[in-house]
C-alpha cells in the first residue's frame, strides 16, 4: 500500500471519529422564508419527544416538539395528538392551562392558545425563556391531559437551547 493511500485512510478515519464524537445539539436553528412578502422567520426547534406513557390509537405515535420563534420571542408546542381535555373557547381560540416544571422543581402553569383543530399551541408564558437562564436547568416537563388517555408528561432537553442563534 502506498504512503498516499495510508495517509488517506488515516484522514478518513480521523474525519469519521470527529463526526461521530461531535456533540449533537438537541435544538436546531431553522429559517423559513415567505416569498410573497419577503419575510424570513427564524426559529430554534427541539428534538421530537415521546410521552412518558404511550397513547392509544390513533394517537399512538404523536409528533411533539417545541420551537422558539425568534422574530416574536415566544415558544410554540407542536402536538399532533391534540385531543386535549379542559380547553376553554374564547375569541376563536381554545385556551389551555398546562402544568409544567423545570428539572424536578416547583410545578407552575403555562397558558397556551390553540386555533381549534390545530396541532400548534402558543405558550403564553413571557418569562419562560428567563426561567431557563438559571444555572443547572436541564429539562422542561409539560403535562398534557389527553382525552381517553389521561395525563402524559413530555420532557424537553433544554441544556443546549441557545437563543443567540436567533442573531444569525
Amino acid at each position: 500500500m502506498s504512503e498516499m493511500n495510508r495517509l488517506l485512510q488515516h484522514f478518513i478515519l480521523a474525519l469519521l471519529i470527529a463526526v461521530i464524537s461531535r456533540p449533537v445539539s438537541a435544538w436546531e436553528y431553522l429559517e423559513n422564508k415567505d416569498d410573497f412578502d419577503d419575510t424570513v422567520f427564524k426559529y430554534i426547534k427541539s428534538e421530537y419527544v415521546k410521552p412518558n406513557r404511550p397513547l392509544s390509537w390513533p394517537n399512538s405515535d404523536p409528533v411533539v416538539y417545541l420551537y422558539y420563534q425568534c422574530n416574536n420571542q415566544f415558544f410554540v408546542l407542536r402536538n399532533s395528538a391534540n385531543n386535549l381535555n379542559d380547553g376553554a373557547s374564547e375569541d376563536g381560540w381554545t385556551r389551555y392551562n398546562f402544568r409544567a416544571k423545570i428539572n424536578e422543581g416547583t410545578i407552575f402553569e403555562i397558558t397556551a392558545l390553540n386555533d381549534w383543530g390545530s396541532e400548534y399551541f402558543l405558550l403564553q408564558d413571557k418569562f419562560l425563556i428567563s426561567r431557563f437562564s438559571n444555572e443547572g436547568v436541564q429539562s422542561l416537563f409539560i403535562e398534557l391531559d389527553h382525552f381517553g388517555d389521561g395525563r402524559r408528561h413530555y420532557k424537553f432537553d433544554i441544556t443546549e437551547l441557545d437563543t443567540s442563534q436567533c442573531d444569525q
